[in-house]
């Protein structure tokens, strides 16, 4: 019940006040708040604490009463809960190894399982019945030197697999980034949206547009310069 989860914070705040009589404290803190309403126990409570002598409250020990029924939870664990994605993207992600790349936006993970980014397209190399395509390599060559044999975090969005049943995710990197886009900020890849995954398709079409404007990767080659987006 709200008045025993009450009592202990009394009885914490007093022990504070005086250790060596932590015993007594906490049972006459008993008998005192069993006569007390839930808001007179609140004001007790911050008349104890506005009270107290000679200690400094960090925000690391802040003790916060909330409708005078929840249980009181150190400011440090209220943190954990407040970080997103994008201020700490490894949260509710997958993490699994890259065991292997086929090209630039598609690679193999723990269980024999094919990725496919979402969002990218990038030159192909392996593509049955086809030439290797221009910047294709480079692409290759630039996600197997950033990700291969190494952790990373699979996001879904909307769709699990596309049509060769590759599944398709977006890639975090351990220090954050959205390897995705990274593909094609770099000028490795293309915008490619496939509706419903359209998580992050504004970031990828600004990412092209910068890199399209610097002339980074494929945007410097004449083949591409008058391709629109």
């Amino acid at each position: 019940m709200i008045y025993k989860k009450v009592l202990y914070i009394l009885a914490l705040l007093l022990c504070m006040v005086s250790v060596s009589g932590c015993t007594n404290n906490i049972e006459q803190v008993h008998e005192e708040a069993l006569n007390l309403q839930p808001l007179e126990i609140v004001h007790e409570a911050k008349q104890i604490i506005s009270d107290q002598e000679n200690s400094e409250v960090s925000k690391d020990d802040e003790i916060f009463i909330i409708n005078n029924e929840d249980a009181v939870k150190p400011t440090e664990e209220k943190v954990l809960i407040k970080e997103n994605l994008h201020e700490n993207p490894k949260n509710n992600l997958e993490k699994v190894k890259v065991i292997r790349i086929v090209d630039g936006d598609t690679i193999v993970v723990d269980g024999d399982v094919r990725v496919r980014f979402i969002g990218v397209d990038t030159p192909e190399t392996v593509k049955p019945d086809s030439v290797v395509e221009i910047y294709g390599k480079e692409a290759s060559d630039f996600t197997k030197r950033m990700i291969e044999g190494v952790y990373i975090y699979l996001e879904r969005d909307i769709s699990d697999v596309d049509q060769y049943g590759r599944a398709l995710r977006y890639i975090f990197l351990e220090d954050g980034t959205l390897f995705n886009e990274l593909l094609i900020k770099e000028g490795y890849g293309k915008v490619v949206t496939y509706p419903p995954d359209v998580k992050y398709s504004e970031r990828f079409v600004a990412a092209q547009i910068d890199a399209r404007e610097a002339g980074r990767g494929l945007w410097g080659l004449d083949e591409v310069k008058e391709t629109t987006y």
